[in-house]
Formats: structure tokens, sequence, C-alpha cells
């Protein structure tokens, strides 16, 4: 009975907690970078879990890369930077939100991705389409392929997230993503995915902040938002990953 009525007590106060937010939050505008393939698979449901509990502000959705987000962060123009493979710099305050798997992404059918792993000595002479090579992923993949040895073939580069569905899509060849990012297309049926392995490749989800910014209370909401909305995918989806908390 004890530990019934205190965790009653404990949820009432959570919601009173969620009611007091509610009255205090203000309107206005917050701003938040991401990457092009978090914008186009994530930012929707992000937007949503925000705008359920403080639907009076405005949230402004600025895509870009490591360089330009940091640009816009240290100028004011975002309020937080959320992006897979975030530098550790010192001028920044760096919140690691979770470690996913990489991912080989490709055509429904296609045997490379037909099962759960796909050995990354399988890549080698495999089509693909790939971010420009300053990418923090594409550095990633050059490397390990340096080390191994392994020459992919890489015939398209874009920054585009909308582009490089449409050529895996399209043009029946591969690409390599977190799970994160390709599970919505994966569950649709339209490609298929297998965990890259011997090595296995990870991507680190963070979300940056400028410390000498002091952030509205509007912008502190959506930072907490982002990573209750992130832990709460991890569970929900089973994504094989390493959460920070």
């Amino acid at each position: 009975m004890l530990a019934h009525a205190e965790s009653i007590i404990g949820e009432l106060a959570e919601a009173e907690r969620d009611l007091a937010a509610l009255r205090t939050v203000p309107g206005g505008m917050v701003a938040i970078g991401m990457t092009p393939a978090l914008a186009a698979s994530l930012g929707p449901r992000l937007v949503s879990a925000f705008h359920r509990r403080y639907p009076d502000v405005l949230i402004r959705l600025v895509e870009g890369f490591g360089g330009h987000l940091r640009e816009q962060l240290a100028k004011g123009a975002v309020h937080a930077v959320l992006m897979y493979g975030a530098p550790e710099l010192k001028d920044f305050q760096t919140k690691e939100l979770f470690t996913a798997d990489d991912h080989l992404v490709g055509p429904k059918g296609a045997r490379p991705v037909a099962g759960e792993t796909v050995p990354f000595a399988s890549l080698d002479a495999l089509p693909f389409v790939l971010s420009r090579p300053d990418n923090a992923t594409r550095r990633r993949f050059d490397r390990v392929c340096r080390q191994t040895g392994i020459r992919p073939r890489i015939l398209v580069e874009t920054d585009s997230a909308t582009s490089m569905r449409a050529v895996v899509l399209d043009q029946g060849i591969f690409t390599m993503l977190p799970h994160s990012t390709a599970q919505a297309d994966v569950a649709a049926g339209v490609v298929d995915s297998a965990r890259i392995v011997d090595p296995a490749l990870h991507s680190r989800l963070s979300l940056t902040t400028a410390p000498w910014m002091p952030l509205s209370q509007a912008a502190r909401h959506l930072v907490e938002t982002v990573r209750r909305k992130f832990l709460a995918m991890v569970r929900k989806h089973g994504w094989p990953t390493s959460v920070s908390r």
C-alpha cells in the first residue's frame, strides 16, 4: 500500500510540474539545427512531440552540416544543434544522447541487405551514394575502407537526404546510415537494411549548445523534449544502441 501511494504521489507531482510548465512557457520561436537526414526522418516527430506540450511556440528547423551548424549556433541563429558525429569542442557544450549502429541500406530484396548483419568486407565493389567527404559519417566510412583495403564504388555524393533516398530507390544502389535514420523506410517496406559488422560502425548522436548564450525557457523545453523523445524512440523501436543518460 505504501509503495502504491508513493507511486501515485509521484505521478501527481509530475503532472503538476507538467501543468506548471504549460502555464509558464511563453510563445515565441526556438530554432534547432539538424543534418538533412535527421531533419527528414526525425524532425517531424520532434515537432509533433514538442507542439503537443507547447503549441504556441514556433519551431524553426535549420538544415546543414557540422561547420555550418556550429557557425549558426555561435551566431545565435539556432539554440541547439542535433547531429551525428559532433566533435568535442571546448567552446560548445555537447551532450551525447546515444550511439547508434550503422546499417547498409539498399533496395528491397537486394542480397547484401537480406540478412540481419553484413560484414564490412561485403561492401567491396558495391555501388554507393554517400555524403560528401567532409561529412562525419563519410569520414568514418572512408577511414575504415583505408584500414581494411575495401574499395566500394562511390557513384553519387549528395548532402540532400531526399536525393540520397531517391537514388537508392530509383537506381538500386546502396548507402550507409544510422539505423534510427533508416528505420522509417525499413518499416514501410521500401528498403532493407543490415547492420554492418567486422568491424561494426557506430554513429554518436549529440545535442550541442553554446554555454555563453543562456537558453530561453522555451529553448530549454525544446532541448529537454529532444532528449526525452529520442530515449522514448529507442525504447519503442528497440534500436540497437548505447544510451547516454
